[in-house]
């Protein structure tokens, strides 16, 4: 699968909240980055992963829909 389709595939299966997140970390829309730049930004948030607990990062099915609990950093 060629690294645009992933991105595609990735961004569009965000929730609106995830991609309004995402695209305000980075600056701009992410399927406006270049190929290299948004594989790169995807590479680096996934190598950032280890560093939430499995309690941050539970996922809870709804209605066919995947929600991530909401994380209050003011708790650490």
């Amino acid at each position: 699968m060629p690294d645009w389709l992933l991105i595609q595939t990735f961004y569009n299966g965000l929730d609106q909240s995830l991609k309004m997140s995402i695209d305000a970390i980075i600056g701009g829309v992410l399927i406006g980055k270049s190929i290299e730049v948004a594989r790169a930004l995807l590479e680096e948030m996934a190598s950032n992963n280890y560093h939430w607990s499995s309690e941050r990062a539970t996922l809870k099915r709804t209605n066919g829909i995947y929600k991530l609990d909401a994380i209050d950093l003011r708790a650490n």
